[in-house]
Formats: C-alpha cells, sequence, structure tokens
C-alpha cells in the first residue's frame, strides 16, 4: 500500500507539470483563495486538495499539534476544469478525468467522456437497479495539449493515466489511486484507496438547488 501512495504522489506531481511539447507552467496561485475537498495516505503523510479551478498536492505535516494539522508550502499543483455536459456530471484534475451520470448509474455502465474510458469496474450497493457505491476507473488513453483523447492523431500524443476511485452517490469520489495498467478488481480496491476523503463532501458530490449543473465541489440534498 505503501508503493502505492508513493506511485500516486509521484505521478500526480508530474503531471501537474509535463504537458508534450509545452514548458512547465509556473506554480499555481496559493490553494488557500480555493477551498475543496481534501484528500490524504491511509499514512497521513501525503495530501491532495482540489479547489474549483486548481489543485495542490504534497506532503501533509500533522506533527505540529499546537496549530493543528496542514499542508506544507512544498508541494505543487495544476488545473481544474468542469468538463459537465447534457449526460455527465464531470471534474478533470490535471489529466484525471472524474465523471458520473445525471440519471441512474447502473452496475455495468461504461461511457467516454473528456476523451477518458469510464467503467464501473464493482457495485457494492444498489437499489431499484442503480448502483449507489462504486468502485470505478477512468482511463485517459492517450494525453495531448492538456486533454485526453481516446486515439493518438499526432506523434505528439502520448499515454495517459489510469485512475481507479471509489465514487459514493451522496458524498462523490471518496477515495482514488492511479495504476500503471488494468489491473484485477482486488489490486485496483488497493489502488483506488491511496488517497482518501477527508470530510464528507467529495469532487462529484450532490449539487445544490441553488448552483448550476455543475457538480464540481458543492454540498446538496438528495
Amino acid at each position: 500500500m505503501i508503493q502505492l501512495v508513493f506511485r500516486t504522489i509521484l505521478l500526480l506531481t508530474c503531471i501537474c507539470f509535463l504537458t508534450e511539447g509545452e514548458a512547465a507552467p509556473p506554480p499555481p496561485p496559493p490553494l488557500s483563495a480555493e477551498i475543496g475537498p481534501l484528500y490524504l495516505s491511509a499514512q497521513r503523510t501525503n495530501y491532495m486538495r482540489i479547489g474549483p479551478s486548481i489543485f495542490d498536492v504534497g506532503e501533509y505535516d500533522a506533527d505540529d499539534l499546537r496549530g493543528g494539522a496542514t499542508v506544507t508550502d512544498n508541494g505543487s499543483g495544476g488545473k481544474v476544469a468542469d468538463c459537465t455536459n447534457e449526460l455527465y456530471r464531470c471534474v478533470q484534475v490535471s489529466y484525471l478525468v472524474f465523471a458520473v451520470p445525471k440519471g441512474p448509474l447502473t452496475k455495468s455502465a461504461a461511457y467516454v467522456v473528456a476523451g477518458a474510458r469510464i467503467t464501473v469496474e464493482k457495485c457494492y450497493r444498489a437499489k431499484a437497479g442503480k448502483c449507489l457505491v462504486a468502485l470505478m476507473s477512468s482511463d485517459c488513453r492517450w494525453k495531448k495539449n492538456e486533454a485526453c483523447i481516446e486515439r493518438p492523431d499526432s506523434k505528439n500524443a502520448s499515454p495517459g493515466p489510469l485512475v481507479y476511485f471509489y465514487f459514493n452517490w451522496r458524498y462523490g469520489v471518496t477515495a482514488f489511486g492511479l495504476g500503471d495498467k488494468p489491473v484485477g478488481i482486488f489490486q485496483a480496491e488497493q489502488i483506488g484507496q491511496s488517497l482518501i476523503l477527508q470530510g464528507s463532501k467529495g469532487i462529484l458530490s450532490l449539487p445544490s438547488v441553488r448552483n448550476s449543473s455543475s457538480g464540481i465541489l458543492h454540498e446538496g440534498s438528495h
């Protein structure tokens, strides 16, 4: 598990800046202005926090008990985009695409959103034909110009990341991790627990009635 967490953090740090044929972008502004879901490794040594337009990833320091646990200042970050469309609620964190249907999620759901192939790998809780809690995969088969594409259309395209994530219809994405290639369910479950949501509202949590069709970060009710 430690190796999986390290690999997830390493890959997240790399994909923050590596865009084919482009120089590394400047560091994002401090995340203090963008409060969003916080995901921690099981060892509580690494974090990823996702704001409305940027994310931050790095080491997590919980040693200073007087001031409370805080993220460190030596992390790196990148862009977050709302890729929601008429059929799916979607968040793209660098090359990681998280998307679920606006309608019912089924046990055998498989679809393409923002260039990533997303599949329900295992359904843990279902009701009336709807999958409420699932392990899902999102495969960015190829990446180019800060986007995932289904097929390489030029020499500038390169293989993208594969992310396994847990989705709960009420809480959104509750955990996720990166894999090198498709694996069996047991290993996928382990990879998907690399970074775990802190709190009750992850990305893709239920949107509020007062919010737009975007379901990125907002609290909501069923």
